[in-house]
């Protein structure tokens, strides 16, 4: 690792699952620590006052990610989705817990699912619908 590489920042809260890992380039590294700066843009964020976003970190927290993985994530599409009618299929539920049930209708935006008895409209960029 070196100064300008991108890093994903891993703390202790990441596994289990109490917050996200942060992507951030290398500002300075010594021999056990690096600076990091985060490459979240704040919209509030004073033009030349990049400080908040900048802190140190132990050399372990810190995975190698290449620049040429991150552009080509960049550049990926989503594959269209291939529901039909009849398919049985699972979702997150508001109460988060997972649903299963039966695909009555597709449109280009929503689909449309049997769960024990009711009618359930789901969007398809929004929701994550599973196929079984």
């Amino acid at each position: 690792m070196k100064k300008g590489d991108y890093v994903f920042v891993v703390r202790p809260e990441v596994l289990t699952g109490g917050k996200r890992p942060s992507l951030a380039t290398i500002i300075h590294k010594d021999d056990d620590r690096v600076l990091v700066e985060s490459t979240y843009c704040l919209l509030n964020a004073l033009p030349g006052h990049s400080q908040h976003s900048r802190w140190i970190v132990p050399i372990g927290s810190c995975i190698p990610v290449k620049k040429s993985v991150i552009q080509c994530a960049e550049h990926a599409e989503h594959p269209k989705s291939k529901l039909r009618k009849s398919d049985l299929v699972t979702w997150v539920g508001g109460d988060d817990n997972l649903r299963e049930g039966v695909v009555i209708n597709v449109t280009a935006k929503t689909v449309e699912i049997l769960e024990n008895g009711t009618t359930n409209i789901r969007r398809k960029k929004k929701d994550l619908v599973i196929k079984l």
